[in-house]
């Protein structure tokens, strides 16, 4: 199974980095335009990280 984001970073902020075209353009879509972005990975606040990851896996991403 291939994984859709690898989530790096802590304790303050972790990065979500998509790993295909489908997981980056479902971020481009349901992400504020004012998001901050490091390179390819999306900062995350810590305390919204686990609701990212739950919201990601129920759409059927896969997130390590």
């Amino acid at each position: 199974m291939q994984t859709d984001f690898v989530v790096s970073g802590g304790p303050s902020v972790y990065l979500f980095r998509p790993t295909n075209e489908g997981a980056l353009e479902h971020l481009q879509e349901n992400v504020s335009e004012e998001a901050q972005w490091l390179g390819d990975g999306l900062c995350v606040e810590w305390r919204y990280a686990a609701e990212l990851v739950t919201a990601l896996r129920s759409e059927g991403f896969s997130v390590v």
